[in-house]
């Protein structure tokens, strides 16, 4: 199997980080404002009852904002990671990544199990977080090949 060029792990990157970030700020303009019209679709399916069941934050940190921050912080470590290809930066960038996906997967117990409803806009952020994550792990695993050879 031919492998995916650097630069095209890091274009991934760049596109998940800016969507996830997009995602993020949706989420906290919906909250701020109330606006919920764009991202309920039913019950279940719905912003507003995640927004309005009171779990949206944590040592009143909303949610989003944790968001909004951590995608912001990957985007500052995989700029210059791009233009160095400092193995610190990317394991940092992959760790993050794996606390976001840490976080991502108490939001979506939390929607599914306790709140029992999803939210769509959330669920964008948590998926683009993964896709960071994958790409970080193949760069990982590119640079530890590398350094085998």
């Amino acid at each position: 199997m031919k492998e995916v060029p650097a630069e095209s792990l890091h274009a991934v990157i760049l596109l998940a980080l800016a969507v996830g970030l997009l995602f993020s700020i949706w989420s906290g303009y919906e909250t701020v404002t109330g606006s919920t019209g764009s991202c309920t679709v039913n019950s279940f399916v719905s912003c507003g009852a995640v927004r309005n069941s009171g779990y949206t934050s944590a040592f009143g940190i909303p949610y989003w904002a944790a968001g909004v921050a951590g995608f912001v912080v990957m985007l500052a470590i995989d700029i210059p990671l791009y233009l160095t290809w400092r193995p610190t930066l990317l394991y940092a960038l992959l760790g993050l990544s794996v606390l976001g996906l840490a976080l991502s997967l108490y939001f979506v117990y939390l929607e599914l199990a306790v709140i029992g409803a999803i939210c769509p806009v959330c669920t964008g952020a948590h998926v683009a977080n993964v896709a960071v994550l994958a790409a970080a792990l193949m760069l990982v695993r590119r640079a530890r090949s590398a350094d085998e050879e």
